[in-house]
């Protein structure tokens, strides 16, 4: 009963963050769907994605391998489906050229060609020296390939176009019986191994595969649950656990890896990607999320779209593609508008209004650029006076550089000696 009523809470929690933050979704746009027909009837339960060319590769659990053409196609179209018996569930997958590498719970790891034009083709198993049939996770980065078989061992491999991969040694993230590995991802010379040490809780190794016959510890970090999801895109490491939890760190330096964040989301948590631009989180109740990239601690998601138990969210070209229980969704940038910068030039303006807000200060005022009032949440390190008409009274202005998108700055008139610029991320509210 208590876990049914927490439940409950959770959901309401997160269909209020929905309902809080669903209105600033207007950069993005669902493209369209693709309903995942399961084969074998089962309830569909996507473990990872990954991409290559034109296929979107999807860990199926206990329906396999599901191949998805992405090129240009909207909705996407299943291409291909390789679910062999007798080998468990499809846990993890990793692509490479025209191969997908499929880590089968009690098969190792399957390396099978896929084309337009023939069914998939079985090339080659990957399996550790003295642990056949077993795998819990697989990457790739260039032709090497990691394949985490369970307990502590992960082995690297060689991949080799048109003959067999050649293993090449094998890691160990504790000693024998020590720990667990459930996910393994790699990045150029970077591999990032997400464990759980028996009696010492769970934690991702930072290791140096540059080269991979000796491939060396860097440093480790901690995470409150077991490690679901890891990226790396240029220095800004993102760790998403099972709680829901979002690490951010910084790898300038990989042996000293400094934090720079953590965001709590609803649910489960399943996945996490990142560009330039946002960082991009699925979790059971949260569903689709988006937040800057950094994201700060506490940072308000930039979007959110609920789903039904979204599982996975991957690159697809100049789009982004969420799985979640009933089907691929594709989401792209809506067609925006110029309009010419708003200048407001001092906070006590006619019908503008400056108060505290939940996430930092609200402004509110009436824009005829955008057709009635809007009201703005301002995202910043520095404080605002709404008080007096002295000195130090900011001066606030808005660049509505798209429809949605604003830039603000604030110039605070403490001395004209010594102005100074501070620029806050900008939440619409209504």
């Amino acid at each position: 009963m208590r876990i049914a009523k927490l439940t409950s809470l959770m959901v309401l929690l997160a269909h209020v963050a929905v309902k809080a933050f669903a209105q600033t979704c207007s950069q993005w746009e669902v493209l369209c769907d693709a309903p995942l027909s399961n084969p074998d009837q089962l309830p569909e339960l996507i473990h990872h994605a990954a991409v290559s060319g034109p296929f979107a590769y999807l860990a199926g659990d206990a329906a396999g391998l599901r191949v998805f053409n992405i090129s240009n196609a909207c909705p996407p179209f299943e291409v291909a489906h390789y679910s062999p018996r007798g080998f468990g569930r499809a846990l993890d997958v990793a692509g490479w050229g025209s191969n997908a590498l499929v880590a089968f719970e009690y098969g190792g790891v399957h390396v099978v060609e896929l084309s337009n034009a023939h069914p998939p083709v079985l090339r080659q198993v990957l399996e550790g020296p003295g642990e056949p049939g077993a795998a819990t996770s697989v990457a790739t980065s260039g032709d090497l390939a990691l394949l985490s078989a369970g307990l502590e061992t992960v082995h690297l491999f060689a991949l080799r176009r048109g003959g067999e991969s050649v293993w090449l040694s094998t890691y160990l993230t504790g000693e024998p019986g020590s720990s667990y590995v459930q996910l393994v991802r790699v990045f150029g010379g970077l591999a990032l191994c997400a464990c759980s040490r028996l009696g010492t809780g769970n934690e991702v190794q930072i290791v140096d595969v540059s080269q991979p016959l000796a491939p060396v510890r860097l440093a480790s970090v901690t995470t409150a649950a077991p490690c679901v999801g890891m990226v790396l895109h240029g220095p800004n490491l993102f760790l998403l656990d099972e709680m829901a939890l979002l690490y951010g760190y910084s790898l300038t330096d990989p042996a000293h890896p400094q934090p720079t964040g953590t965001n709590a989301f609803f649910g489960v948590g399943t996945s996490v990607f990142a560009d330039d631009a946002f960082v991009y989180v699925t979790a059971s109740l949260s569903g689709f999320v988006i937040l800057p990239n950094p994201p700060a601690n506490t940072t308000a998601p930039l979007c959110l779209f609920p789903m039904n138990d979204a599982r996975a969210v991957f690159a697809a070209g100049s789009r982004l593609g969420v799985a979640d229980a009933s089907a691929i969704h594709l989401f792209g940038a809506r067609p925006t508008e110029y309009i010419p910068p708003l200048v407001i030039h001092s906070i006590y303006n006619p019908g503008l209004r400056l108060t505290n807000a939940p996430f930092g200060w609200a402004i509110s005022f009436t824009n005829r650029a955008l057709e009635g009032p809007r009201t703005y949440i301002l995202q910043g390190t520095e404080s605002l006076s709404p008080k007096g008409n002295r000195p130090g009274n900011p001066i606030v202005w808005l660049n509505l550089r798209t429809n949605r998108i604003i830039t603000i700055g604030v110039t605070t008139m403490i001395d004209p000696a010594t102005n100074t610029q501070r620029f806050y991320r900008v939440l619409e509210t209504d």
